[in-house]
């Protein structure tokens, strides 16, 4: 009837085709040719002797096949239509009657369906959320001390761990120490110490020691602590002064010059921290020899030539010439090499403030020494002049 298809039409389209589905299985018996107003009636009559007792094997059995919250809704629909077919009204007001509740029925239950599916899809996208939150946080306390323990585990080797600045060859360097202390490197040369000396952290060193191989010049913080630096051979205690060590352990000579600028420090052998030698005047120069057992008695020395290897000077007193040709090695980064070995054993003495350049100071070696020197693609070769 018109009535039913217009309330149909308003329903969700689910819905509104199982509806149909449900007229036509209860309306085949009235297809014919009989009139409208018999057909209600017969149509009616059809509906309440099937609604009224129980489900029709056949919607039954369809029902069966939809989904569960489908079926069950269907089966309300049925109970709706078989509960307004109950009394003694006409079939067009029935009809009316019928399809105003199955709305309002319908959109009541469809609602407070929809309202509980809702809560539930809310308690389970809150409940993952909560239940994590909860586990978060006691794991993340339980991993606070291991992630202390490991912090200061690396915080000691940090602290522990020496540092080493070196002089690249061809280059000077300078480094600050951990007690403001300055120390400039020559060529090729290095210094060694702790970050915090030989001290803990958040605590004053007893000493302020470091390690030196190569050429250093250092300006030392005055301190109550003493300051050390010792070489392979020997050891230089100072409280507060400015002072240049040499001491290249591969050289020949292998030996160590302490020269004082200003202050005051004491020199000894390093396996013997007694019988100091003590240098009070700029100038004072002390030589300490790896085959010696004592330091040797302290000269007056020009303490210009002696440190101007910071002005990129060069200062040569009786060096043999495999210890000056290693000298210019670290300071020019290049390679020398001798054809005849033995001139290596030659001394020699030499002093330019301002070197023009590498070759100025090779053209004025083998002047002094009756060489020359050609240049190769791997450095310079130096050889003796046939006679």
């Amino acid at each position: 009837p018109p009535e039913v298809n217009e309330a149909l039409n308003q329903e969700p389209e689910q819905l509104g085709d199982e509806l149909r589905r449900v007229w036509d299985l209860t309306g085949t018996a009235l297809v014919g040719s009989t009139s409208p107003s018999q057909e209600v009636d017969e149509m009616w009559a059809n509906i309440q002797a099937n609604t009224l007792t129980s489900l029709p094997p056949e919607v039954n059995e369809a029902l069966n096949q939809e989904p569960e919250q489908l079926g069950d809704e269907l089966r309300r629909v049925w109970d709706l239509t078989g509960t307004a077919l109950v009394g003694n009204i006409s079939p067009p007001q029935e009809v009316d009657d019928m399809w105003a509740s199955i709305q309002a029925k319908a959109l009541q239950d469809n609602t407070r369906s929809s309202s509980r599916e809702l809560k539930r899809e809310l308690r389970k996208d809150r409940a993952p959320t909560s239940r994590s939150s909860r586990s978060r946080v006691p794991a993340f306390k339980r991993l606070v001390p291991a992630f202390c323990v490991l912090l200061l585990i690396a915080f000691g080797a940090y602290w522990y761990t020496p540092v080493t600045i070196t002089a690249d060859h061809g280059e000077l360097a300078e480094a600050q120490l951990p007690d403001g202390s300055i120390v400039y490197l020559n060529s090729g040369s290095s210094v060694t110490f702790k970050r915090g000396f030989d001290g803990n952290p958040f605590t004053n060193a007893s000493e302020r020691n470091v390690l030196l191989k190569g050429e250093g010049f250092f300006e030392v913080t005055h301190s109550d602590t003493p300051f050390n630096v010792e070489t392979f051979n020997a050891n230089v205690r100072v409280l507060g002064t400015e002072f240049n060590v040499r001491a290249w352990p591969l050289e020949p000579e292998q030996e160590s010059t302490i020269s004082l600028v200003s202050g005051r420090v004491g020199v000894s052998k390093a396996d013997a921290t007694s019988n100091q030698i003590i240098l009070e005047e700029p100038g004072h120069t002390v030589v300490v020899r790896k085959t010696d057992a004592l330091p040797a008695a302290p000269l007056m020395q020009n303490i210009d030539s002696a440190i101007n290897w910071r002005e990129r000077g060069l200062s040569i007193k009786s060096k043999t010439l495999v210890a000056v040709f290693d000298e210019l090695e670290r300071r020019y980064d290049i390679k020398i090499s001798v054809e005849d070995t033995q001139i290596l054993n030659d001394s020699l003495t030499l002093l330019m403030p301002k070197p023009e350049n590498l070759e100025s100071i090779l053209s004025d070696i083998c002047i002094e020494k009756n060489l020359k020197y050609r240049k190769t693609s791997r450095g310079y070769v130096i050889y003796r002049l046939e006679s």
